[in-house]
C-alpha cells in the first residue's frame, strides 16, 4: 500500500511540471479581486482551461494522484483531496457560473485533482433543455403521489437520471418534496408528497434511491423548507410550531437523508424571519446534527443573500453564480482563518456527495451533451405506464368503463380543446419539460389506438374542439342519432407555474360552460359521457356527478393520450389514489389573510391540520377523500389483525378479496385513528389529527383471489414530536387509539386496537 508521505513527493514533482498552471492561477485570484467573480473572469478561465497542454497536464497530474504504486485506483478521503487544493480552487467549487454549455447550473471542476464539474439541470419531471422532444417529458411528482408507488417512484427516478446522464449532467435538480398547505400553489405538481407527509417520505426516498442508482448522478431534495406558496414567495416568513414543522413538513426530507441523498436545495422563503438559506437551526441543527447529512446544501437560483450568515448558517454552494460566494468569499477565506476554515468545511461536502455518487475521480473532461436526444421507445412506454398508474377513476356509473366494441359502439364523440393540446400535459416553470414531437394528446392518443385494435375497426373518431359550445352540442347529438352506439367523451384542462398561485381552484369560464352544456345534453339523450380532467392539484369538479365516469389525471405528462386510451379501451385499468383532497367548495380550507398568503409572515395556525386531516376535525364532506380511487373491480377486507414487530413497530394484517372478474390493485391504506379525542386534547399541548396515515401498500390481486396482505409500521410512522426536542409515544401511551385500514381516509374497512405493549424499541436517529 501506498503511504501518504510517498504520494505526496510524487505529487511534488506533478506540482512542478504544472507551474504555468500554479503561476496563472495567481493572475487569476488577482484579477478576481479586481474584476469580481463574473464576466471577463470566466471567461479567461474559461479559456486557460481549454487550452490543449493544460488539459493534458492536468489529466496525467490527476492519473498520478488516483493511482497506487500497484496500478490500483487510490482511496482518497474528500478531506486529503480538499488539503491538495487552492483557495481559487476551492471557490470554484462553492458557486455557478455562466459561461459554456448552457445546463440550469455549473461550477468549475479542478482537473489537476481530477474533480469534475457540476452540471446541474432542472427538472423533477425530466431533463429540461436542449432541442424540445430530445427528452422525454415524464408523467409529474404528483402524478406519482396518486400511483402511491415506492416502486413505481424509483423507476421513475431512475429512468430520469439516465437521461440526465446522457446529456452530460450529473446532478438533478430534484425531486420535490414538499407537503402541500396551500391548495392553489403554482407548484404542487411539483411534489411528491401530495398533502401527507407519510406518502412523501416513502416515495421521497425511493425517488432519491432510483436517481442515485445511475452512476455518477447526484439527486436534489427540495424546496428546503417550507416552500408551500409561490405568492410572495421571495419574501414571506413561513411561521410555524416545532411540532408541526417536524410532524409535517419536514417529514419527506428526513426520509430524502435517511436515503443517502446528496444535495439539499434550500428554499427562497423566509423561516421564522431568516432566508431558508440562512436558516442555521435548519441547515445545521436539523439537517447535519441531528440527521447526519453529510452532503451539500446548494442554493435555489439567486437565494443567496450573504457571506458570512450563510456560511455559518450551513449553506455550502451559492447557485447560479458568484455574487457572493466568489470575489466576496475568496477575500475573506484569503484574510481570515476561520472563513477559510469554512470554506474547507464546505468544499468537502461537495466533495462528499461527488465521492457517493461515483464522479471522483473524473480524469477526463467531459464534452457538451445538452443537445443529445435520449428519449427512446422504451421511455416513452414507461411514460405512458406511470400515466396510467397515476390516473385517478372518481366515477364509474353503470360500469362504463372500460369502453367494449362487443357493445356495439360505433362513434365516439371527442369533445374539448384540451383534447388537441400538448400545452396541458405538463406544468410551467423551471420543471417544464417540451416533448416536441413525441407529446401524445387525448386525440391522437385515441386516433392511434383505435386504428391499430381490430375490435375498433368500425368505430369512428369524431373531434370537436368546443370552442363553440352550440355546435359542440350538435356534434354529440349527430352522433346519438347515427347508426349503432355513441359515447362521448369531454376533455378539460387547467394548469399552473411556478411563480404565480392559481387564482382559484376551478377550471375556467369555458371548460365549465362547455362540459356542463355537454352534460346536459348527454344525460338528456341517454348518452354515456367520460368526462375526462387534467389538474396541477386540487380542483372543485361539481360536473362530475352529471357525467357517466370521470377520470383525473395531475399533469400527466408526454404520454397522455396513449395512457388514457389504454383506460379507456380496457387496455390498462386506473390504479391511481387521490394524493389530495378534492373540496366541494374552494373556500373550504378558509385561510385568514394572515396565514395565507400573508405579507411578511405567513402564519401556521392550522399546526398539524392541513388537507383531509383539516376536513375530518371540522366535519366537513367533501367531493372525493383523500387516498380515493376505483378501479374495474371491488374489493372487500377482511380478519384484520395487529401484533408487535420482531424488529420493532408493528406488523398489520388484513386480507383483500377481489371480487370482480379482472385482475387489479388495490391501496391498502393504514391509518391510526383517536379512539379517545377528549384524552388526546387533555394530553397534548397541540391539536392532534382524528387520524393520521401509518404506511400503506399498493396490492396486485388476482380476479377472485383472497390475499393476505402485511403492512409493517415503524414507530417513526407515528412517533410524535414533544416538547423536549425528540420523538416519543406522546398521546399514543396516554389515550386509547385504533388501527384503521381503508381504500381511502373515509372508507375505513376493518378496525383492530392500538397497543404499544411489546413493541418498545426506542426511536433512533441513524441514517
Amino acid at each position: 500500500m501506498e503511504t501518504w508521505e510517498r504520494r505526496s513527493k510524487r505529487l511534488c514533482h506533478a506540482k512542478a511540471a504544472l507551474a504555468f498552471a500554479a503561476a496563472f492561477a495567481v493572475l487569476w485570484a488577482g484579477l478576481n479581486a479586481t474584476l469580481g467573480a463574473k464576466g471577463e473572469l470566466e471567461l479567461v478561465d474559461e479559456q486557460r482551461e481549454n487550452t490543449k497542454s493544460r488539459v493534458d497536464d492536468d489529466e496525467a497530474a490527476a492519473r498520478a494522484l488516483w493511482t497506487t504504486d500497484d496500478g490500483e485506483l487510490a482511496d482518497i478521503s474528500p478531506a486529503t483531496l480538499a488539503q491538495f487544493m487552492t483557495l481559487e480552487e476551492k471557490i470554484r467549487l462553492v458557486h455557478g457560473f455562466a459561461l459554456g454549455c448552457p445546463y440550469t447550473g455549473r461550477t468549475r471542476g479542478v482537473s489537476r485533482l481530477g474533480i469534475p464539474e457540476l452540471r446541474e439541470n432542472d427538472g423533477p419531471q425530466g431533463f429540461r433543455g436542449g432541442p424540445n422532444g430530445s427528452s422525454t417529458a415524464y408523467p409529474s411528482a404528483l402524478n406519482m403521489a396518486a400511483t402511491f408507488s415506492p416502486e413505481l417512484t424509483r423507476q421513475w427516478g431512475r429512468e430520469m437520471a439516465y437521461e440526465f446522464a446522457e446529456k452530460g449532467a450529473n446532478m438533478l435538480l430534484g425531486p420535490g418534496l414538499n407537503v402541500m398547505r396551500v391548495p392553489r400553489n403554482g407548484r404542487n405538481f411539483e411534489y411528491l408528497s401530495g398533502e401527507d407527509p407519510r406518502l412523501g417520505a416513502a416515495l421521497s426516498a425511493a425517488a432519491v434511491r432510483g436517481i442515485q442508482s445511475v452512476p455518477g448522478m447526484i439527486a436534489t431534495a427540495k424546496h428546503f423548507a417550507l416552500n408551500n406558496q409561490e405568492t410572495n414567495r421571495f419574501t414571506v416568513s413561513a411561521e410555524v410550531d416545532d411540532v408541526t414543522l417536524h410532524e409535517v413538513y419536514l417529514a419527506p426530507f428526513e426520509a430524502a437523508v435517511r436515503a443517502g441523498v446528496l444535495s439539499i436545495m434550500c428554499s427562497y422563503n423566509l423561516v421564522h424571519g431568516v432566508h431558508a438559506c440562512e436558516q442555521g437551526s435548519l441547515l445545521g441543527k436539523t439537517l447535519r446534527e441531528d440527521w447526519g447529512f453529510d452532503g451539500f446544501v446548494v442554493s435555489d437560483w439567486l437565494a443567496t443573500h450573504s457571506v458570512r450568515a450563510s456560511m455559518d448558517a450551513g449553506l455550502d454552494q451559492e447557485m447560479p453564480l458568484g455574487m457572493h460566494y466568489g470575489a466576496k468569499l475568496e477575500r475573506l477565506a484569503a484574510k481570515d482563518p476561520k472563513v477559510a476554515a469554512q470554506l474547507t468545511n464546505q468544499v468537502e461536502h461537495v466533495l462528499n456527495a461527488m465521492k457517493g455518487a461515483g464522479l471522483l475521480p473524473t480524469i477526463n473532461r467531459l464534452p457538451c451533451q445538452i443537445d443529445v436526444d435520449v428519449t427512446t421507445p422504451a421511455r416513452r412506454r414507461l411514460a405512458a405506464d406511470l400515466a396510467t398508474a397515476g390516473m385517478v377513476l372518481l366515477r364509474n356509473e353503470n360500469k362504463t368503463l372500460p369502453l367494449r366494441s362487443s357493445s356495439g359502439i360505433r362513434r365516439i364523440t371527442l369533445i374539448g380543446s384540451a383534447a388537441d393540446d400538448v400545452s396541458v400535459l405538463a406544468g410551467g416553470g423551471s420543471g417544464h419539460v417540451d416533448a416536441g414531437p413525441h407529446a401524445v394528446t387525448a386525440r391522437r392518443g385515441l386516433a392511434d389506438a383505435l386504428a391499430m385494435n381490430e375490435a375498433w375497426a368500425s368505430a369512428e373518431l369524431v373531434y370537436t374542439s368546443g370552442t363553440n359550445v352550440s355546435e359542440a352540442v350538435k356534434t354529440m347529438e349527430d352522433g346519438a342519432k347515427s347508426a349503432g352506439a355513441s359515447v362521448a367523451v369531454v376533455v378539460i384542462a387547467t394548469s399552473s407555474t411556478e411563480g404565480q398561485d392559481r387564482a382559484s381552484l376551478e377550471f375556467d369560464a369555458p371548460a365549465q360552460r362547455l362540459s356542463s352544456a355537454v352534460l346536459d345534453a348527454a344525460l338528456a339523450l341517454g348518452v354515456p359521457t367520460i368526462l375526462v380532467a387534467i389538474a396541477p392539484g386540487p380542483v372543485i369538479m361539481p360536473m362530475t356527478s352529471q357525467a357517466s365516469a370521470t377520470l383525473l389525471s395531475f399533469m400527466p405528462g408526454q404520454a397522455f393520450g396513449d395512457a388514457l386510451a389504454q383506460v379507456l379501451l380496457g387496455q390498462a385499468a386506473p390504479t391511481g389514489r387521490l394524493p389530495i383532497t378534492l373540496p366541494k367548495r374552494g373556500a373550504e380550507i378558509e385561510f385568514a389573510p394572515d396565514e395565507y398568503p400573508g405579507d411578511a409572515r405567513a402564519l401556521y395556525k392550522e399546526g398539524l391540520m392541513i388537507g383531509y386531516r383539516w376536513f375530518d376535525q371540522h366535519k366537513i364532506d367533501v367531493a372525493f377523500p383523500f387516498g380515493f380511487g376505483l378501479t374495474y373491480t371491488e374489493f372487500s377486507f377482511s380478519n384484520a389483525s395487529a401484533r408487535a414487530s420482531h424488529h420493532g413497530g408493528w406488523d398489520l394484517e388484513v386480507t383483500l378479496h377481489n371480487e370482480g372478474k379482472v385482475d387489479a390493485i388495490e391501496v391498502v391504506q393504514v391509518y391510526l385513528g383517536q379512539s379517545d379525542s377528549a384524552c388526546v386534547t387533555a394530553a397534548s399541548n397541540v391539536t392532534r389529527p382524528l387520524k393520521k396515515l401509518a404506511q400503506f401498500q399498493r396490492v396486485h390481486v388476482r380476479a377472485q383471489e383472497h390475499k393476505l396482505v402485511t403492512i409493517h409500521v415503524s414507530f417513526a410512522d407515528v412517533a410524535e414530536w414533544n416538547g423536549s426536542g425528540s420523538w416519543s409515544l406522546g398521546t399514543l401511551t396516554k389515550c386509547s387509539h385504533e388501527w384503521l385500514w381503508g381504500a381511502s381516509s373515509r372508507d375505513i374497512r376493518a378496525r383492530a386496537p392500538f397497543s404499544a405493549m411489546g413493541a418498545t424499541l426506542p426511536l433512533v436517529n441513524t441514517k
